[in-house]
């Protein structure tokens, strides 16, 4: 077997490669926003040809390992797969044993989105939580039963509605969207928010959701690069000047 690749240039502090649903925008824009110096980014795209929305997203964790090969011998730290409605829909036996088996043959930490936002909701000691998601229904209900069975109770569950079950429109909407919704939901007893969904553009909207609800607020994204900067050892730029100037230039 041939030697993995290590670049000299760049990624000094750690690379991380993304996978990203295959019109999903959102991803790599907001990942760059909260990468920290020294760290560079992989991306390669989850891709289905089905026109069903539902197998869409099953084909994304299914084939997982068939787009993890595309990074070729590439010496990446950590592989992160950023679409949480795929584990939604597999649940999580299913995506645990997808992820073990990656693992076992790439040979390097595999995060999902749907791991990392479970971890975050482990640091902050959050067992109820609301959540918000540019989901249709039946999109909306698996994850509501996904978290229900990992013994997180969803005390409150609001859509950011689209013109139709096509999960591609999630990539039209601004990051007001969830915070419009926010300030509608009932937030009583719920410990932490969580926007869920990485096509959702969050990261401009979420220190004005905690300074509303006085609650960790989380997002898909958020949670994963929080994810693989534990991994490589480095956490993620989240505030002050240059994340500021970050999310000015995108």
């Amino acid at each position: 077997m041939k030697a993995a690749i290590r670049p000299s240039e760049y990624g000094r502090a750690g690379l991380i490669a993304v996978t990203t649903p295959q019109a999903n925008p959102t991803v790599e824009q907001e990942l760059l926003a909260l990468r920290p110096a020294g760290v560079s980014l992989v991306t390669a795209r989850l891709f289905s040809a089905s026109p069903d929305p539902r197998r869409r997203l099953t084909d994304y964790l299914d084939e997982l390992d068939e787009t993890l090969a595309r990074f070729g011998r590439l010496a990446v730290d950590v592989y992160t797969f950023a679409c949480t409605g795929s584990t939604y829909l597999r649940g999580h036996a299913s995506e645990r044993a997808k992820v073990a088996e990656l693992e076992a043959r790439f040979g390097k930490p595999v995060i999902t989105a749907a791991a990392a936002i479970e971890a975050e909701l482990a640091l902050a000691g959050a067992t109820r939580i609301a959540v918000i998601a540019p989901y249709p229904d039946w999109l909306l209900a698996a994850g509501a039963a996904y978290w229900e069975g990992r013994g997180i109770t969803i005390t409150a569950a609001d859509r950011v509605v689209l013109p139709s079950d096509d999960t591609n429109l999630i990539y039209t909407l601004g990051s007001q969207a969830a915070l419009e919704r926010l300030r509608a939901m009932d937030l009583n007893g719920a410990e932490a928010v969580v926007f869920s969904g990485t096509g959702m553009p969050s990261l401009r909207a979420l220190a004005a959701a905690r300074e509303l609800t006085g609650l960790p607020v989380l997002s898909s994204n958020l949670c994963l690069a929080r994810a693989a900067g534990r991994i490589i050892g480095v956490a993620p730029v989240e505030d002050g000047p240059d994340f500021e100037r970050r999310l000015a230039s995108l």
